[in-house]
């Protein structure tokens, strides 16, 4: 029955003299593809296959040595040895960095942080994290300089940023949100990010909520009179910095508000 079970999926027992024991008795088994697929019958029933044709076998290091040098990365060590997906993999980059990092980690798409960050950001920042939300910020702030055809200093706006911004927004944005977006409430679009009050205002932490990302998609840069009549006081002094909100008499009220707002905020 086991034989005539195994072999009505393909697979075939390699030893002729084999004989069944009980259902977690191993079975010498080779899948339709060739590869060694030993287990019990137990597992066989339960659906579990090859591993290697599954994906789910342990790599080798010559697995992992031809991945990583398919993408132009160098294993430094002749001698190195595969041992599990935490093991670190003392890597060259393509452009000659020192990127070690685990196969985990290569898998999941993370290079060499010098080429992804740059020289410069990695000098400021304290950490990866902090290195990744400068660099986010700054890649935003970067769009409007283009646009108004204003020349911007990467290293200079980098700088500025590690030392004058909240670093609460810094910790906020070294992080990943699965599913999620981090949302300026007064949209970003709204201001003039040349400007330094401005930038400030917009990546202010009352500013900037978590929310998820099919919310933030439809809500694009949008923000209703209704809505913005249910903000705290430190929303409005961002909305009160914002060089392209809407014109008129109530939203010239909440701006007038939220500068108020702020006087308060800073006498207390």
């Amino acid at each position: 029955f086991v034989r005539n079970t195994v072999e009505a999926d393909r697979y075939a027992i390699r030893d002729a003299d084999w004989k069944y024991a009980d259902v977690k008795a191993i079975i010498p088994l080779r899948c339709p593809e060739g590869h060694i697929a030993d287990k019990s019958f137990s597992d066989f029933q339960q659906g579990t296959r090859c591993a290697i044709c599954s994906g789910k076998a342990k790599h080798t290091s010559a697995f992992v040595r031809n991945t990583v040098e398919a993408d132009r990365y160098a294993i430094r060590d002749a001698d190195w040895e595969y041992v599990n997906n935490e093991t670190i993999i003392p890597l060259f980059c393509p452009n000659g960095h020192m990127a070690d990092k685990s196969f985990a980690s290569f898998q999941q798409g993370r290079r060499c942080a010098i080429c992804y960050f740059g020289e410069p950001t990695l000098d400021i920042a304290v950490n990866l994290g902090e290195a990744r939300s400068l660099n986010r910020i700054a890649d935003y702030i970067k769009q409007q300089f283009k646009r108004q055809s204003l020349g911007f200093n990467w290293t200079e706006a980098i700088a500025y940023l590690k030392k004058y911004l909240h670093p609460g927004v810094l910790k906020m944005y070294a992080k990943s949100y699965e599913g999620c977006h981090i949302d300026h409430i007064v949209p970003a679009s709204w201001f003039d990010l040349t400007k330094e009050q401005e930038l400030h205002a917009c990546f202010d932490p009352g500013n900037l909520r978590v929310i998820p990302a099919v919310e933030n998609l439809s809500k694009r840069n949008r923000l209703t009179l209704a809505e913005a009549t249910k903000l705290p006081g430190r929303t409005l002094w961002a909305l009160s910095h914002a060089s392209y909100r809407p014109r008129s008499k109530e939203w010239d009220e909440l701006a007038r508000q939220g500068a108020e707002a702020c006087l308060f905020l800073n006498k207390a």
